[in-house]
């Protein structure tokens, strides 16, 4: 019986031993990340975004949009481009179904962008011929009522501000699970407002799906100081995604921001409070 215990004893000190090896290990595991986005996959990308409106004096008007594309990333010449290609679109204020008439033409037509090296879009390409095709699938009332939103900088303002925000700041690095990486960054409002950050992401661990070997990404956002500006004037926010480091994929962001701001024409501060939810999944 005795040697029986001690084999027993033996067997689970092992096990232990095996145990906090591996979580060591997988504490002290090395990610690698790349900008290397797959050419010529097309993906079906869900966008959600809720902004809310609050004054000082206590009024708050909600909007959200839902929008699904199908998304498709290839070269064009040196540079990389992303195509959306708008399937479906939703718009309610204040939890009602209204017709809003950007994502009214918005439906059908295929917006391109270019992106850095970093991975942010930096231009919205073929304008000119974005707004011809959507002058010709679109009767002239809906042209008149979307043209003071269907404009070259408020698409790529939008664009930009549902981009995973790690993507500048993570390329070219490697960490280890459990660190921390620090960057400066833009926070942006999908009517253009931009702030000026530092984010804070944490690589907590890997995360396989059947579509990626992924890791999971904690982040915060706090603005830095804005001169001649109230102290109170800026950013804060919180989020996670779930990128594939090899590529910098983002298959999953949720990102939640207050943004403090003068109210237009006048001193008051109002809150806007910014919530992104994306997925991504094979375009089987």
């Amino acid at each position: 019986m005795l040697w029986r215990s001690t084999i027993l004893s033996l067997a689970l000190a092992t096990l232990a031993t095996m145990i906090t090896a591996g979580a060591a290990q997988a504490a002290g595991e090395k990610v690698a990340f790349h900008f290397s986005p797959p050419v010529d996959t097309t993906y079906v990308a869900t966008s959600k975004v809720m902004t809310s409106r609050t004054t000082p004096r206590g009024q708050t008007r909600t909007t959200e949009n839902d929008i699904t594309s199908k998304m498709k990333t290839s070269r064009d010449g040196q540079r990389v481009v992303q195509t959306f290609s708008v399937t479906d679109a939703i718009n309610r204020l204040d939890g009602k179904l209204i017709a809003s008439p950007l994502l009214r033409v918005l439906k059908g037509l295929d917006l391109t962008y270019a992106l850095g090296p970093d991975g942010q879009a930096t231009e919205l390409v073929n304008f000119p011929g974005l707004l011809a095709a959507m002058k010709k699938a679109q009767p002239p009332e809906r042209v008149d009522a979307a043209s003071p939103f269907f404009t070259e900088d408020g698409l790529l303002a939008r664009r930009r501000a549902v981009s995973n925000p790690l993507t500048a700041g993570l390329a070219g690095k490697t960490l280890a699970i459990g660190q921390k990486s620090t960057f400066d960054g833009n926070a942006l409002l999908p009517t253009g407002e931009t702030f000026a950050v530092h984010y804070t992401a944490t690589l907590k661990k890997r995360e396989k799906t059947p579509d990626c070997d992924c890791v999971r990404i904690d982040f915060t956002s706090e603005s830095l100081p804005v001169a001649g500006k109230p102290k109170t004037v800026g950013v804060k926010g919180k989020g996670s995604a779930l990128v594939d480091p090899a590529t910098l994929t983002t298959w999953a962001l949720q990102n939640e921001e207050a943004f403090t701001m003068e109210e237009p024409g006048a001193s008051t501060l109002m809150t806007i409070t910014m919530t992104v939810d994306d997925s991504l999944a094979p375009n089987h």
